[in-house]
This record gives structure tokens, sequence and C-alpha cells, in this order.
């Protein structure tokens, strides 16, 4: 049986999404596509950038063979998208794309002024290592409108020293409220490192401790206003 979808497919779906002009919100997910590669990429990026009234995005691409041209065409894409609130972006289980085309990617991401709500998912992905978080948290740092933020890595590399990397870049991000850091997967990792980030977040932003949590490597912080806020 061959796929549901083949090129063709994929090329009428981004048509169709280019043609709606006043669409405000896209979630499309491509998880196990063999087929999706970094032409049709290429295509769905250039008919999103059609959605001037776009304000919510979530895409997945777990499993599916982006090489990192594919990635910068995503990248270029969220540079494009100056006027989007939510972005939800999943990887995974993608073997081809290197640490180059992740840190391109992040770092789009972190041009994303205007974005409140942002997740990311990396799933089993080898390339992101200690130095990629740590470009992944300077990125952050320029987001200042950004309110939630949701972190999940599968990844084999990353060590205590680059989680302490990533939440240095959480500096600029003052209006944080929600935040969200999975690493339960990460096996050098160890739970010593994950509970001092989480009392250097804690002391910076003033954390409520029935709302804070650590174990199994999982830091949940929900930031209480105060009653004179």
């Amino acid at each position: 049986m061959g796929p549901l979808i083949d090129v063709e497919g994929y090329h009428i779906l981004a048509s169709a999404i280019g043609s709606l002009k006043d669409l405000q919100i896209l979630d499309l997910s491509f998880f196990g596509s063999n087929i999706f590669s970094d032409g049709c990429c290429e295509d769905l990026c250039e008919n999103i950038l059609k959605l001037k009234s776009l304000e919510v995005l979530g895409l997945c691409f777990r499993a599916c063979p982006l090489t990192d041209k594919g990635l910068e065409t995503l990248a270029l894409c969220l540079l494009g998208l100056i006027q989007l609130r939510r972005l939800k972006v999943i990887f995974g289980s993608m073997k081809n794309p290197t640490k180059e085309g992740y840190e391109k990617l992040v770092k789009s991401i972190g041009k994303m002024k205007n974005l409140e709500y942002l997740e990311v998912d990396f799933g089993h992905v080898l390339e992101i290592n200690d130095g990629a978080l740590e470009i992944f948290g300077k990125s952050l740092k320029g987001m200042a409108k950004l309110k939630t933020l949701s972190l999940m890595a599968k990844c084999e590399e990353l060590t205590d020293e680059g989680v302490e990397k990533l939440v240095e870049g959480f500096e600029g991000l003052e209006g944080l409220y929600d935040l969200s850091l999975d690493l339960r997967n990460c096996k050098n990792v160890t739970k010593k490192g994950v509970k001092c980030v989480y009392e250097k977040l804690k002391e910076k932003y003033g954390m409520v401790k029935e709302d804070v949590s650590y174990s199994f490597k999982w830091i949940v912080m929900k930031n209480r206003m105060s009653e004179d806020d």
C-alpha cells in the first residue's frame, strides 16, 4: 500500500492553505510522513507567508525526511510571520538535519518579538547538544512579550551544563508566567543539575512553592501574581 498522500497532494494542500487569507489559526501535523521533504516544506512555507492574519501556528515534523535546507526554509518563513503570537513546533526522529540547521531555526524563533506562547519539542534529536541549547537560550533573550514557554527534549548529548546555559537566556523574559521544561529522557542531565536550575528560576521569578516542582527532571513553574498586582 502506497502513502495516503503524495507530493502532489501536499502541493494541493499548501495551495489551499495559501488561499485562506483571513485564517488566524493553523495547526498541521506531518508525523511519520516519508513524503514530506524539503520541497514540500518550501511549498507550504511559501503559502503560509500569504496568511497576513495568522496569529497561531502549530507544526509537527516528527520523523519527516527534512534536511538543513528544509529547516532553513522554515526559519525564513518564521521571520516573515511578525504578527504571530503563538507558535508550536515539534521535531524528533529526524535523521537528516545537522546541528547547524537547528541553530538557524532557533535563532529565527528568537527574532519573533511578538510571541506570547512558545512550545518546542525537540524529541529524540541527537544534534541538540549543550552548544545548541545555549544558542536556543540566547535566542530567547529578546522575547520580552513571552508569557508561556514549554520545552521538551529527549536528547542524549545534553548535560547539566547545557541546561544551565539555556536558563541564562531566560534573563530577558521578564513577563514569563508559565514554564514547562521536560528533560526526563536526557540521560546525561542529572536530577541534581535540574534542581540547581529550578532554584535559579525560583529565585528569579519569585515562584510560589506550591506551584513548582522539579521531580523526575521535569520543571513546571507558574508565576502567581501578588495581591498588590
